[in-house]
């Protein structure tokens, strides 16, 4: 029997998923040995899930920027905006990083000193929105494509300009699923540009050349600090410009004093090409 909910905005298991990432903030990776989490990741009956989104697409909630934003927050755990950026992001904690996790221990790697471990990261509502986002998406990946495509079709409907969406200012990819998602949620939001960096190379390498849409930019970042990959639309840091090698791209926000990308009009990063980003 499906279970039927009163309003499409509200997502009924929201309490439950944003109480773990506050039990968990401070150690996010410790979240998989929890009864609750594994309870609701293995519910079979996510009917209401379903009848929600059917409610969002007949535009029957959904009708303001207050709703979208709203929905956004019950069904995807909000959104991130990294003041770097030209609109919005979605990150999630950089402790549950597959690959990130074991070269944050290897010294000279390009996350031994990982941006998204401190600073603003670290502040308490930041760190339960990183695991909340994480839990959202385990809860049911195929609600989260939907609610996503739902997201960027209410705001493509209504932009007068080009769009640009960062995946991942903190975290990365978690699993192939995820990837076959994001490449669906770009195929059917033509009019947003999309940058996804990753260093999951083993789940980027899943995909066929003609499974990722043009509008999406999949950006691998090498390993290693002063190393940059042969593969087309890499990124590299470098500790020094005078390393940078041709054919690699300087980001301005690295190395000029305005940090951010309208700042110096520019947004490569959605763009084909190798870009470098100075070690800071």
């Amino acid at each position: 029997m499906k279970t039927k909910i009163a309003s499409a905005l509200n997502n009924p298991q929201y309490d439950l998923i944003n109480n773990l990432a506050i039990a968990y903030a401070d150690r996010p990776d410790q979240v998989i040995y929890d009864h609750n989490y594994r309870e609701m990741i293995l519910h079979k009956d996510h009917a209401h899930y379903v009848d929600a989104f059917e409610a969002v697409k007949t535009s029957t909630d959904v009708k303001t920027v207050k709703d979208i934003t709203y929905f956004t927050e019950q069904w995807l755990g909000g959104l991130s905006e990294p003041s770097k950026m030209p609109w919005y992001s979605w990150s999630t904690p950089a402790q549950l990083c597959n690959v990130g996790s074991r070269l944050r221990q290897i010294e000279n790697s390009t996350c031994s000193g990982c941006y998204a471990m401190g600073k603003n990261y670290n502040r308490p509502n930041v760190k339960i929105a990183l695991l909340r986002r994480w839990l959202m998406y385990k809860m049911s990946p195929t609600i989260w494509r939907k609610a996503f495509t739902s997201f960027f079709q209410f705001h493509s409907f209504r932009s007068k300009t080009q769009l640009y969406f960062r995946w991942f200012d903190s975290g990365d990819l978690i699993d192939y699923q995820q990837f076959e998602a994001i490449c669906l949620i770009a195929h059917f939001a033509e009019n947003v540009k999309f940058w996804l960096p990753s260093r999951e190379l083993s789940i980027i390498n899943q995909a066929g050349e003609h499974d990722i849409p043009e509008n999406l930019i999949v950006r691998y970042s090498t390993h290693m600090i002063d190393a940059l990959s042969k593969r087309q639309n890499s990124t590299m840091v470098f500790s020094e410009l005078s390393i940078l090698p041709d054919g690699c791209q300087a980001c301005p926000a690295t190395t000029t004093d305005d940090h951010t990308c309208s700042g110096n009009n520019c947004r490569s990063c959605w763009n084909v090409g190798r870009i470098g980003y100075q070690l800071h």
